[in-house]
């Protein structure tokens, strides 16, 4: 049996059998249509004007032979056009005219039928400015003429309407006969259950004061404050709770309605943190992480919202308000000092996307309010803040495991029959990426010179291909993370540009699993190569014996160095302190670089790349053999200072050599974050 409650989608015309709760506001607008040429309908976001008019209004129109009811929707239709057509639908040839006011007004004077012409979701053309102008010049004629020819219906939110002042300009008291539809009352709120029941089932019941309990729950959870007695019921979230119900008692085949149902789906609350999940399952994952960035900003620990215009966020945020993967993104370039900074012309189109989205009529979660000079976005009702809260912390649970996932699916197909690991395996990665790049280059013909939708999911398969490839492998080279590199920078770019929605979402989410398994294939390579470790170790030992020997003999030629005893047994402990630095370093590397120029550059450090004067010296104190020649140097320094104050020698020296090892080694760990 057809469920009657259509959740947050608006009801059609096909729908006019299940929409009750408006009958007194189809009458008025059914008044008005016959005053005046221009009528604007409008209301906060959420009311219900388009069901209004395509359920309630127009199917009334539509029973009088007068009248041509006709519908434009969106801002990608071109209303001449879109009229033009229903018109001829009718049966009547049009003739060819200069603009939409001569049609309207040739079409009555050839069939004496007045077209009721409503323009919905009229807040969508506020952005086209050119097409707009013509607009309102042909609707200032038909308005300023008193046309009888047609009547346009202006459907816009109550916080567009300064978006209207050009019109204004043109059509004197245009909102003086507009009409603002108001809140569902709480009778309208019953009427709009019993009635759809009714219709599509005479004998399905619903357990006695369930309705009123349902209402209680949402006037409670929607009041504003301690002192109202009710707050105002958004009647797209009345419809999810009773289709939710629905669903569960009556598309099982029942026939009841059940109070039992609707406390175990934890009331009113719990079916619309339910329905708030699934709708930010929805967003790209980059639409994700800035919404979970954004809401620490946008509620309050107690719930309660914070509008905010996209300016102000932007401003807020910061790279640590990201989780690891977002703030890999939409971070720029590390400062030595701790900070990172944001990328706000990548943060500012995922943040506008994110809020086009959870404002649009399918899933109102915030709303947007024109406010003096600001446009402030803001949640629909703090209802939805603690829900978002909650959201908020299952969503770092929620990335963490699916990066947990990734790599356990990752590995079970490599264990399962992926290609075998080696150098010909490595190759055939290699070549994967390189034609995932490939695919990302760009396309003849494509939008904005942007690769085909098709194109970016095939290169996403590419990747996974080669990823799948790697963590099988015993080497990782050079060229594997260069091309990995080379992949993600022109993934960047789709993934936060691509004029289509799906490309854009599979850019994304290639970008992390690539992110995602980046230190696991690290890690895997470097627990399949226990004899590289082995080396590892034995080059940095031998770097380390090496480096106090060309110390001490450096020394030697200009200083006579104190006698000190025991000397051999502390610079053993030296060399042991030396060559595990040696290897934390070198390691760290051996993550990317598997190979030889791996341990160059953790025996000579290079700084070339670095304009920082601070980082450029840490680098030279910690290069091979200078970071040894400190290490003798500090100690016999701290002998001889010992010496001059009769103090043993050898304890400066021993003193001395655990300091400097300290010192040098916070700065290698220093450098190496660098």
């Amino acid at each position: 049996m057809k469920n009657p409650f259509v959740g947050l989608r608006p009801f059609q015309a096909g729908d006019k059998d299940v929409f009750f709760g408006r009958d007194q506001d189809v009458a008025i607008l059914q008044n008005l249509i016959l005053a005046v040429p221009v009528l604007v309908v409008y209301a906060p976001s959420g009311t219900g004007k388009s069901s209004l008019l395509n359920a309630g209004l127009l199917p009334e129109v539509a029973k009088d032979d007068e009248y041509v009811p006709i519908v434009v929707a969106g801002s990608q239709q071109d209303v001449t056009e879109v009229a033009t057509q229903a018109l001829t639908a009718t049966g009547w040839e049009p003739p060819v005219v200069g603009g939409l006011a001569d049609l309207l007004e040739h079409h009555h004077k050839d069939t004496e039928r007045r077209a009721i012409l409503v323009l919905d979701q009229f807040e969508e053309r506020l952005k086209h400015e050119k097409e707009l102008e013509l607009l309102y010049a042909q609707l200032a004629r038909l308005a300023n003429t008193r046309s009888s020819a047609a009547t346009v219906v202006i459907s816009i939110r109550e916080d567009y309407l300064a978006g209207l002042a050009d019109l204004m300009e043109r059509v004197s008291g245009l909102l003086d006969a507009s009409y603002r539809i108001a809140g569902l009352t709480r009778d309208d709120l019953i009427e709009a259950v019993r009635g759809p029941i009714a219709t599509v089932g005479a004998d399905i019941t619903i357990d006695d004061g369930l309705i009123e309990e349902v209402l209680d729950d949402l006037e409670r959870e929607t009041r504003s404050d301690a002192t109202t007695r009710s707050g105002r019921i958004e009647a797209g979230y009345f419809q999810i709770v009773w289709s939710r119900l629905w669903e569960r008692d009556i598309g099982g085949g029942g026939r009841r309605i059940t109070r039992e149902s609707y406390l175990a789906e934890d009331r009113a609350a719990g079916i619309l943190k339910s329905f708030v999940s699934a709708t930010l399952d929805e967003l790209l994952p980059l639409e994700a992480q800035v919404l979970w960035a954004a809401l620490r900003y946008m509620v309050l620990p107690t719930g309660a919202k914070v509008p905010l215009t996209v300016d102000d966020i932007i401003g807020l945020l910061q790279s640590r308000d990201f989780r690891d993967w977002g703030a890999s993104i939409f971070s720029e370039q590390y400062d030595p000092y701790g900070r990172s900074d944001l990328d706000q012309a990548a943060v500012g189109p995922q943040l506008q996307s994110m809020l086009d989205f959870l404002t649009r009529t399918a899933s109102p979660l915030f709303r947007r309010a024109v406010r003096g000079e600001r446009t402030e976005y803001e949640l629909v009702h703090d209802l939805l803040g603690l829900i978002l809260l909650d959201w908020r912390q299952r969503f770092v649970m929620a990335t963490d495991t699916t990066a947990f996932d990734l790599r356990t699916e990752i590995l079970g197909e490599q264990v399962h029959g992926a290609l075998a690991p080696g150098r010909a395996a490595l190759a055939s990665a290699h070549k994967n990426i390189r034609s995932a790049i490939d695919l990302l280059g760009g396309e003849a013909g494509s939008a904005d010179g942007a690769p085909s939708t098709a194109r970016v999911e095939k290169a996403r398969g590419h990747m996974r291909d080669a990823l799948v490839v790697m963590a099988g492998n015993h080497r990782l080279e050079n060229d594997s993370w260069d091309l990995i590199g080379s992949y993600n920078r022109r993934l960047k770019t789709l993934m936060l540009a691509h004029p289509d929605r799906r490309a854009r979402c599979a850019a994304q989410i290639s970008a992390f699993e690539t992110y995602a398994l980046r230190d696991y294939l690290s890690r895997y390579s470097d627990s399949t190569t226990w004899y590289t470790n082995v080396v590892v170790w034995c080059l940095g030992g031998l770097a380390a014996v090496g480096g106090l020997f060309v110390a001490r003999f450096a020394i030697d030629l200009v200083w006579s160095v104190p006698s000190v005893q025991y000397a051999p047994l502390t610079f053993a402990v030296v060399v042991i302190g030396a060559a595990f630095l040696q290897v934390v370093v070198y390691m760290e590397e051996a993550r990317q670089n598997i190979d030889l120029r791996a341990a160059r550059k953790a025996l000579w450090p290079s700084s070339s790349y670095s304009n920082n004067a601070f980082r450029w010296v840490t680098r030279i104190l910690v290069a091979w053999p200078v970071v040894y020649l400190v290490l003798a140097l500090a100690c016999y320094s701290g002998a001889a200072l010992f010496g001059v104050f009769d103090w043993a020698p050898t304890a400066g020296f021993n003193l001395t050599a655990l300091i400097a090892s300290l010192v040098l080694g916070g700065m290698y760990f220093l450098e190496s974050d660098m």
